[in-house]
């Protein structure tokens, strides 16, 4: 009898437990963010590793790879920051300087999109656009779709 008391003890448990979950689905990931990031990546992709001419040892070298995985982390950092709000517009101006010139545009409107999602949103709204950022330019910066 003490068996199935504590099943049912367990049983009650869970069910306390089941009740403090917030079972609000997340927004979803907005399309133009989507587009902002595929394009971003995109373009730093062809600009790093197709920028060199096909024949100089440069654009045989694996360090290209390593460029453009570096440049990915930065701007996953950059999203990362501004976020938090400890980025003012003068530094993310500095910040771009360091990504190719014809890279800048798009990553200013993402970087914008990004600034204003986080704005006018409450914390718990932004995990899913941190989480598609994540995985799109830190898990898999590699990644095209």
């Amino acid at each position: 009898m003490a068996y199935h008391r504590s099943i049912q003890e367990e049983k009650e448990e869970l069910e306390e437990e089941e009740d403090q979950y917030n079972n609000t689905p997340f927004i979803s990931i907005s399309p133009e963010c989507k587009k902002l990031v595929l394009q971003v990546k995109y373009r730093l992709y062809n600009r790093i590793i197709f920028g060199p001419a096909l024949e100089s040892k440069k654009a045989q070298s694996n360090d290209l790879l390593l460029i453009y995985l570096k440049k990915m982390m930065r701007l996953y950092r950059l999203c990362v920051a501004i976020q938090n709000e400890t980025m003012t517009e003068d530094i993310i101006e500095k910040k771009l300087l360091t990504f190719p010139i014809e890279t800048r545009d798009i990553i200013r409107q993402l970087l914008q999109w990004i600034t204003a999602f986080f704005a006018k949103n409450q914390y718990v709204d932004t995990i899913p656009i941190l989480d598609y950022l994540d995985v799109h330019f830190h898990r898999h910066p590699l990644l095209q779709k």
